[in-house]
């Protein structure tokens, strides 16, 4: 008895030694799960686990234990390993041949059109956890900040091990709260079934398709090409097909880059933007004054370019395309983004109402990496936001469109890789071949001095003219950076200002007839630069330029430059708008009789 008791005993302390064993065991895996640094995790040791193979180097299966040996199911444990095997053989693909499926098994199915993929329980925490480590940018972010205070704990303590645990802790803490988080975003989101292995993408298509445009004018074809953007590797089309307007409006890519945003140390890709410009519209708006240039020459005068697009609304549609990269980024980050830059300018030119749409609009979704958002602006003023094929704001003023467009294509741009590559794609979209027959299909309105003269409008703006209305004076100097006591008194002379202007051909002289006393004649020949100084002996420089009725004067020798526009409305009416930064001064003036 004694005997017998005592084997007893050294059984039950055997099998509590492997109970503890195995416990331990689970514990390490959990915990190296849960601590690990890397943006990905390894597969485990039992899914990488593969059975021996045969002599044709097919693995063998593994029967049940205890079951028949001509059933010829393998176990859940075997089906994964010969699914590993498949991965490993052909580049670690995880969309490839189907795996070994059987009757009853939730983790696979059965098709015979098509290549199903077993899908992991949505809204398990493993998954989950898997999934925010698989995010490079979270991951980074985390360990950074876990070193950060893992550091400041170590050196306030003056002890390394507090430092180790203060850091272990608080990634710890950091990656289950992502992983909570993603797991209750997954167990709310609506159900979807397995995912079907697609048809392999045409990348791009050689076999132009013609289209009959609603003018009635056939067009070539267009080429199907796509540009990725090579941090995030999102596609952008040459031609852009994803609204309405396509393809009687030909806008092609004319810049391309990412909105980076520096965190401490780190800097995190938010979305790639895209600019589509109407080409049609940009080649008759200004391709008399650039496109004789060589490549050399344009990419000299591209500052003054960036100006003229952001303050061409009326003349040049354009198509801002944002494509969201930043997994951590809400609609309120973006709304707070686009305050900084609009919400300033639009209460001072009062343009609140439509601000207040668009942003309404940006609220009103959920943004996720990959998600699209169009800003489509026409040159009625229109700027229609829209994404996934749902119209988000649709509003209109021109001092938006400007202003809007002024936030990437700026001097302060926060995307200045997208400001660089606009410079250089410009000159490919002025001299794009597909503009050859999209030309007679999508004109410029009231561009070209033809069109001036259909429309009853002239290039002729000679006469003596008085300011009846202006709007913006003040907003105007006080951007332009003018004290308080010379801002009251410009104000007033701004607002009765009187100008002779004398022309010939396109050489202009303007002069000041102000209280009706001539003053010195300022000339200006298209392209020739003028010195002079102003009021108050400020050296500046002047280059006037025409584009179509309209002339355009551009002074420095200011903070900033100096942008005018004159055109002749009416017979007796002419209208004058001056800009600096995104603030612009519109004055009304009336024919004089003398």
């Amino acid at each position: 008895q004694r005997l017998v008791s005592r084997t007893a005993r050294r059984r039950e302390e055997r099998e509590s030694r492997r109970r503890r064993s195995r416990e331990r065991r689970r514990r390490v895996r959990a915990m190296g799960v849960v601590l690990s640094c890397l943006p990905c995790i390894a597969p485990s040791a039992e899914g990488n686990s593969s059975p021996p193979a045969d002599a044709a180097g097919a693995p063998q299966q593994t029967m049940v234990k205890g079951g028949d040996s001509s059933d010829p199911l393998p176990t859940s444990r075997t089906s994964r390993s010969v699914a590993a095997s498949s991965r490993s053989r052909s580049g670690g693909v995880g969309l490839l041949a189907p795996e070994p499926a059987f009757e009853g098994s939730p983790r696979f199915a059965k098709t015979t059109d098509q290549v199903v993929v077993g899908l992991k329980e949505e809204g398990d925490f493993v998954s989950s956890l898997e999934g925010v480590l698989r995010n490079k940018q979270m991951t980074t972010l985390t360990v950074f900040t876990s070193t950060v205070v893992g550091g400041a704990v170590g050196l306030g303590t003056m002890s390394g091990l507090l430092g180790s645990v203060a850091y272990m802790v608080f990634l710890a803490v950091q990656l289950v709260c992502a992983a909570l988080s993603r797991m209750t975003k997954e167990r709310s989101a609506p159900r979807r079934g397995p995912p079907v292995l697609p048809a392999p993408v045409e990348e791009v298509r050689s076999e132009p398709v013609a289209e009959t445009l609603e003018s009635g004018v056939a067009r070539t074809a267009l080429p199907k090409e796509w540009v990725l953007e090579p941090r995030t590797k999102h596609k952008y089309s040459q031609v852009m097909d994803e609204h309405d307007g396509y393809p009687e409006e030909l806008e092609l890519l004319s810049g391309l880059g990412i909105r980076p945003k520096r965190v401490i140390a780190l800097t995190i890709d938010v979305y790639a933007v895209g600019m589509y410009v109407n080409a049609p519209q940009f080649k008759a708006a200004f391709g008399a004054k650039y496109g004789a240039l060589s490549e050399a020459a344009f990419a000299q005068r591209s500052e003054e370019l960036l100006e003229d697009i952001i303050t061409s609304t009326e003349r040049v549609g354009r198509t801002m395309r944002l494509v969201i990269q930043f997994s951590g980024i809400t609609s309120r980050m973006l709304i707070s983004s686009f305050d900084e830059k609009l919400e300033k300018p639009m209460k001072s030119k009062g343009a609140e109402e439509e601000y207040e749409a668009l942003r309404r609009g940006l609220g009103s979704i959920k943004l996720h990496p990959g998600r699209v958002i169009l800003l489509r602006m026409g040159t009625d003023g229109t700027l229609v936001a829209t994404s996934g094929g749902e119209t988000l704001a649709n509003c209109q003023s021109h001092v938006l469109c400007q202003a809007v467009t002024d936030i990437w294509l700026g001097r302060d741009s926060p995307a200045p890789s997208f400001r660089e590559d606009a410079k250089t794609r410009m000159y490919g979209t002025l001299h794009s071949p597909l503009l050859g027959d999209a030309e007679a299909a999508a004109p410029a309105a009231g561009s070209t001095a033809k069109e001036a003269q259909q429309k009853g409008e002239t290039t002729e703006l000679g006469g003596t003219w008085e300011v009846v209305d202006a709007e913006g004076v003040e907003e105007f100097l006080v951007t332009l950076g003018i004290s308080y006591l010379v801002r009251k008194i410009a104000t007033r002379l701004y607002t009765q200002d009187m100008k002779i202007i004398e022309q010939k051909g396109k050489t202009v002289s303007f002069t000041d007839f102000r209280n009706r006393r001539r003053g010195s004649p300022v000339t200006f020949e298209e392209d020739v630069v003028v010195q002079r100084q102003d009021k108050q002996g400020k050296d500046l420089e002047d280059v006037s330029s025409w584009e179509g009725p309209h002339l355009i004067v551009k002074t420095t020798g200011y903070k900033d430059v100096l942008t005018s526009n004159y055109w002749r409305e009416s017979a007796d009416t002419m209208i004058s708008e001056t800009t600096v930064k995104d603030v612009t001064m519109r004055r009304k003036w009336k024919l004089m009789d003398l």
